[in-house]
């Protein structure tokens, strides 16, 4: 039975959500513990001491909040101990006292945060950088299957490739007459090579209809194969084509003992360098669809109200947009006589239907959520490029 609390869920994130906005206050917190300090079953309390000390510090006249942290240091202390070797993730509402935490593997954003909003943007990060992939281990004696997910790597199923070759090494054995032998020698070889190569292939493509069907069941967003260069392109090959696009490029990675920590640790740097590709090339294609005809769109305001019309497909955000914005007083997300809900400047005969938001990116997070649209969160250079041309980038629906 799978633990509801390993794994975070898109539909969490939606669920916390649709609990705000409230006017009370809503406080977030995330504790990043890095691999290395997973042992140190206290080390994420000295993290939240000086985070929430920090936050008081921000608001010292808002009572409500110093409230919350009390209630907050009081449950977290009654935190079962394998929560206390992992990141953490957690919300308190001051209003109607409803919390809800999760702890993870992979890494989070340390971050507090005291808003009318639970902030959900780093877990979003989160599942973006941390997708379901599937990994293989491949030889010409075994296929090993593992599902790797917000850091956890679990074998899944292992093969054992059925090849009976005894009689084929009897009759490379059988080199006669000389002096011809060398040509011999080499010709059976070859004969070898050839029928060994033609007897993976047959295995690989029987078993490649269990191999999507485990794809398809865990919604691998990739799939990363390791092994032997002509074996792993003898796998892909018996791969049918909607999989073999799902195949990311690994180069020849060998594993001749199943180490999982040496594996988990290969699996994470290479889904890291597949994300960033993938952020790169998505920005490049985004680039060259504006303009008539295209299906892109870069910038602020503009973006924001295509948001709140329903006609964004895929949002790209840049992880580090910061600065506050302005949303409609009447907390609608809807669009109202031609006003958008959120806006980054107002003039002034706007100023009496909007008000400052400091936590702008979190109105941003929750309109589009509202709207079934695909967050994507840029880093590096992609959010910075971005950044320089308005913080948000958009793929249309029509």
């Amino acid at each position: 039975m799978r633990d509801e609390r390993r794994f975070l869920e898109y539909d969490h994130i939606k669920e916390l959500v649709a609990r705000g906005p409230s006017d009370a206050g809503i406080l977030s917190i995330s504790l990043d513990i890095p691999a290395e300090r997973f042992h140190e079953g206290d080390f994420w309390r000295s993290l939240l001491n000086s985070g929430l000390r920090g936050l008081g510090q921000e608001y010292p006249d808002d009572k409500r909040l110093q409230q919350a942290i009390e209630e907050t240091f009081k449950e977290l202390q009654g935190l079962e101990r394998e929560a206390r070797f992992r990141s953490l993730i957690y919300f308190r509402s001051a209003e109607s006292g409803w919390s809800w935490w999760r702890s993870l593997q992979g890494s989070v954003a340390t971050r507090f945060a005291w808003g009318r909003r639970p902030a959900v943007f780093p877990l979003i990060d989160y599942l973006h950088r941390e997708p379901p992939v599937g990994v293989f281990l491949v030889s010409r004696g075994d296929v090993q299957c593992f599902i790797w997910r917000q850091s956890i790597l679990e074998e899944i199923r292992h093969w054992e490739l059925d090849l009976d070759t005894e009689h084929w090494r009897f009759y490379q054995g059988r080199v006669f007459p000389q002096p011809m032998r060398g040509q011999v020698v080499a010709t059976h070889e070859e004969r070898f090579a050839r029928r060994l190569e033609e007897a993976v292939r047959r295995e690989f493509a029987a078993l490649a209809p269990q191999l999507e069907e485990e794809a398809a069941k865990h919604e691998c967003e990739a799939i990363f194969v390791f092994g032997a260069r002509d074996v792993r392109d003898l796998f892909v090959d018996s791969l049918s084509h909607p999989l073999q696009q799902k195949v990311v490029e690994t180069g020849e990675r060998r594993f001749p003992t199943v180490d999982l920590k040496a594996l988990n640790e290969a699996v994470a740097q290479e889904v890291a360098w597949w994300r960033e590709r993938t952020r790169r090339l998505e920005l490049q294609a985004l680039l060259e669809s504006l303009g008539a005809g295209g299906r892109g769109v870069i910038g602020g305001q503009e973006v924001l109200d295509l948001l709140a019309h329903h006609r964004v497909q895929r949002l790209l955000v840049c992880a580090d947009l910061q600065g506050p914005g302005y949303r409609r007083r009447d907390d609608s997300l809807s669009v109202v006589a031609g006003l958008s809900p959120l806006r980054l400047r107002v003039t002034e005969n706007q100023e009496q239907d909007y008000v400052l938001e400091p936590n702008f990116l979190e109105e941003i997070v929750a309109l589009a959520i509202d709207r079934e649209t695909e967050i994507v969160p840029m880093h590096g250079m992609c959010g910075q490029r971005l950044k320089g041309m308005g913080g948000l980038g958009a793929w249309l629906r029509y």
